[in-house]
């Protein structure tokens, strides 16, 4: 049977193309999803600024906590807590130290002579530093000198940025705001103009000093020649105490947390996307193999009839789609390759995966898409060729081969189980929120459904088919009526075809509307949570310094100001330690002017030692006002503090609002993200914002928005969150599309005989290509239906989580627009294959 297996590919290479395809562009996929996300999991952190140093010591940078069985939790901080001050002369004394360096890594950023922030390279965090730690990288003087007091060293690249030369004035923000320093020199790291991830600013220690205080950030170790590593180590930490140290290739992750490349984002959208993409390919792989063996229903009978048995053919058809899988693997995974770097490279553009991110091409993945291929598609021929082999020879004899029987009670009550977990999925599991948690959940539910519908595929075609039949028989005549007929008695070969169409809308629709539900929800709480007042933002930089607070108070017209310092905190979600955005708020009045929906308690003056939390933090913990909640500030500091409010508006904002003073002295950037902005008069808006750039010259990285559209989240950054989800749905939908043309052009390729029999009957062309238009109508009516219940199924549910409201349609332009391309795909796979057969039916024929 091996060796028919092999003679049947080679001789009739046209009946196999469909299966070949498929398994090809599903190898691709899950090679190249496989790609992406070793490449995130294995990022380089950035850029070694501690390349010259042995070991570096760290302040302890992670909480840990005691899970209820006993075993221990870690999880890093996001700050960055500074040394004791006296620590570096300590650490000389270790036997084995050849010289001790401090390191100071604060928030410093140059402007142009325009006055425009400057950014390192490719778009890279700048960070000012005490210009004695240029030995930890090293980096030496190009040309001029080492500063003193009111001078600063700038790395090349910056200097080129900024326009400047040495023994001109530069500006430089920092947490203090922005001052003039006299460019004394010009630096550069080994062999390169600076640090690929980051810009670097050396001060004069007196400055360093002033702007940062006196306790280091870091400091680095040089050993003596031949000391061990791992003894100095050792003694090292017996001097320092509690403390983190790295050594080799960890050193980079000492740096400053704003200059260290994270692939957080990178991770979850490749996660996603792998997951969605490996359902997709299996899916196909598995429909297109399976409708591949029951075309050759014939074929199998004829076999039957001259010997062979039922282990025979499944035997045979497993050493064909073996063979076609092998095959398959030699062009998908080059193709894999080459897709994994279009995405990345189209992911780096819209700024999803740091500009740092490099693809890394390594075995792993790609024996995994492989083997991935060469499973799915031997389950799917093996349980095909099960239920082929078993039909009896006779069959072989009729002129026409009916489909096997589709929805077997067995096929029924699998599709009973997927519904029933995917309502379970929808209704019992956390669907709500804005961490894109239910998300998740979502398409766990939409796989379910579409496996559902894909069991069940013969009777839904069977029975919409009669319902959709009864309705074309009015107005298509006896070509509808025909259509209808066959539509109902090849159920199962119409659903191979319906359903690939289901999948395209389904995995697309919920993708898009789910994500744009969210940054919906996002944006209406953006604009409620500003109301009627002018927002400021840095434009550029990480954030404003802290006086720009009281400069906007004194501006004439201003009533009122909060200012939202951001930080990111850590709390305990039962055993696990999770991180929560939230902001440290300072007002100028007794009430925040911004407005965020406070459900109990209130936000007056927020006193030491109390918090407000959100509605959604509230729900999840079990919180309400009055009672105290345990978190770590960024730098790790454990604060215990007293719920005053909850609020409702917290999406894009953050989950805890802590008082300002608390933040401010625990956040390692120390900036004001967002200043809220009250006139005294609310009627014109538009000329308090004219006021308020009045403080450019002060602040020249200021960034004025009026009330019209203007929320904490800015349209850029709505379309940041918008373009992943495109990007992902693009994807998809190409793979899907071509897996619809692919399945249609199958199904049309074995109905030669079909078409000859009806010519042969008296049937025209045109006759025969009227039915074959109202057949893929109701085909594609029947998947577009499918496609759509499942869809709005998952969104409404989806939708009621989120803030309580059922939606059927999110967003109409997107899903419109998805349906129509999905419909006029599904119209154009069925009826070319179909007028390209007949036409050649024609020729040969000679009859019209």
């Amino acid at each position: 049977m091996i060796g028919l297996a092999w003679s049947t590919l080679r001789s009739r290479k046209g009946s196999f193309i469909g299966s070949f395809i498929a398994a090809v562009l599903a190898i691709a996929l899950i090679a190249s999803c496989g790609m992406l996300m070793e490449s995130a999991l294995r990022g380089n952190p950035g850029a070694n600024r501690f390349a010259a140093a042995d070991l570096i010591v760290t302040a302890n940078r992670q909480v840990e906590i005691t899970q209820s069985d006993g075993d221990t939790k870690r999880k890093p901080i996001a700050g960055l807590p500074s040394l004791p001050a006296d620590l570096a002369e300590r650490l000389k004394q270790v036997p084995g130290v050849a010289e001790i360096v401090a390191d100071k890594s604060f928030y410093a950023q140059p402007l142009d002579e325009m006055g425009r922030v400057v950014r390192g390279t490719n778009g890279s965090a700048t960070m000012g530093h005490e210009w004695a730690s240029a030995r930890l990288t090293p980096y030496s003087l190009r040309e001029g000198k080492e500063p003193k007091k009111g001078e600063v060293v700038l790395d090349a690249d910056l200097a080129n940025r900024s326009g400047v030369s040495v023994g001109q004035q530069v500006s430089i923000a920092t947490e203090a705001g922005v001052n003039n320093y006299m460019l004394s020199g010009i630096a550069v790291p080994s062999g390169e103009e600076a640090l690929p991830t980051q810009g670097a600013i050396f001060f004069a220690s007196s400055d360093a000093i002033r702007l940062a205080g006196e306790s280091p950030t870091a400091i680095g170790v040089v050993a003596e020649s031949g000391a061990a590593i791992k003894s100095l180590s050792e003694a090292v930490r017996g001097v320092a105490g509690d403390v983190d140290l790295y050594r080799s290739g960890s050193r980079s992750r000492a740096d400053h947390p704003a200059v260290l490349v994270s692939y957080a984002g990178a991770i979850s959208v490749f996660a996603i996307m792998g997951a969605v993409s490996v359902f997709a390919a299996i899916f196909v792989i598995a429909g297109t193999t399976a409708f591949s063996v029951q075309q050759r229903l014939r074929e199998l009978a004829l076999l039957r009839t001259i010997g062979a048995t039922p282990k025979q053919l499944r035997r045979m058809i497993g050493a064909e789609n073996f063979w076609i899988a092998v095959a398959a693997s030699l062009i998908g995974c080059p193709l894999g390759i080459l897709l994994a770097k279009e995405i990345s490279r189209q992911f780096q553009e819209i700024g999803v995966v740091p500009i740092q991110y490099q693809l890394q091409i390594g075995p792993f993945p790609l024996l995994t898409a492989v083997v991935a291929g060469l499973a799915v598609t031997q389950i799917a021929a093996r349980a095909a060729a099960r239920r082929g082999s078993r039909i009896p020879p006779t069959q072989a004899l009729r002129e026409s081969v009916a489909d096997l029987r589709g929805s077997t009670p067995i096929k029924i009550a699998a599709g009973l189980i997927c519904i029933g977990g995917a309502v379970a999925v929808l209704l019992f599991t956390p669907l709500g929120g804005s961490d894109g948690t239910g998300i998740g959940m979502g398409f766990i539910a939409c796989f379910l459904l579409l496996i559902a519908a894909s069991l069940w595929g013969p009777l839904l075609v069977s029975t919409i088919g009669r319902l959709v039949g009864r309705f074309l028989r009015m107005f298509g005549g006896v070509t509808s009526e025909l259509a209808a007929a066959n539509t109902t008695a090849r159920a199962s070969r119409m659903a191979s075809a319906a359903i690939p169409l289901a999948l395209l809308v389904a995995l697309n629709g919920t993708m898009l509307l789910t994500s744009s539900l969210l940054i919906d929800l996002e944006r209406s709480e953006g604009k409620k949570r500003v109301s009627n007042n002018v927002v400021l933002t840095a434009q550029g930089a990480p954030g404003l310094p802290f006086h720009a607070l009281s400069d906007t108070s004194k501006v004439s017209g201003v009533a009122d100001v909060t200012a939202a310092m951001p930080t990111t905190v850590l709390m305990r979600f039962g055993d696990q330690l999770k991180k929560t955005k939230a902001q440290g708020l300072f007002s100028t009045g007794s009430e925040p002017v911004l407005e965020l929906g406070v459900q109990s308690g209130h936000l007056r003056d927020l006193a030491e030692g109390s918090a407000a939390i959100s509605q959604e933090l509230s729900d999840k913990q079990g919180w309400q006002v009055g009672d105290q909640i345990e978190l770590w500030l960024s730098d790790g500091t454990e604060v215990k503090l007293k719920v005053a409010g909850i609020y409702a508006l917290s999406r894009g904002f953050g989950d805890v609002i802590l008082p300002g003073k608390l933040v401010l002295e625990n956040d390692p950037l120390g900036l004001l993200g967002v200043l809220y902005v009250r006139g005294k008069s609310t009627a014109d808006t538009a000329q308090l914002a004219s006021q308020l750039t009045s403080l450019r010259p002060k602040l020249p990285q200021l960034n004025v928005n009026v009330p019209e559209g203007s929320s904490s989240v800015g349209k850029d950054n709505i379309r940041s969150q918008q373009a992943p989800s495109y990007l992902l749905v693009l994807i998809l939908a190409g793979f899907t599309a071509i897996a619809v043309v692919n399945t249609f052009a199958m199904a049309t390729g074995v109905r030669k005989r079909e078409f000859n029999d009806l010519r042969l009957a008296g049937a025209t062309s045109k006759q025969i290509q009227r039915m074959a238009v109202w057949e893929t109508l109701i085909v594609v009516l029947i998947g577009l239906l499918t496609g759509c219940m499942i869809t709005n199924g998952v969104v409404g549910a989806f939708s009621i989580a989120q803030d309580g409201i059922w939606r059927w349609v999110i967003d109409p332009t997107l899903y419109g627009g998805l349906i129509l391309a999905a419909g006029i795909l599904g119209l154009a796979a069925g009826l070319i294959p179909v007028r390209l057969t007949v036409s050649r039916l024609r020729q040969q024929t000679g009859r019209y």
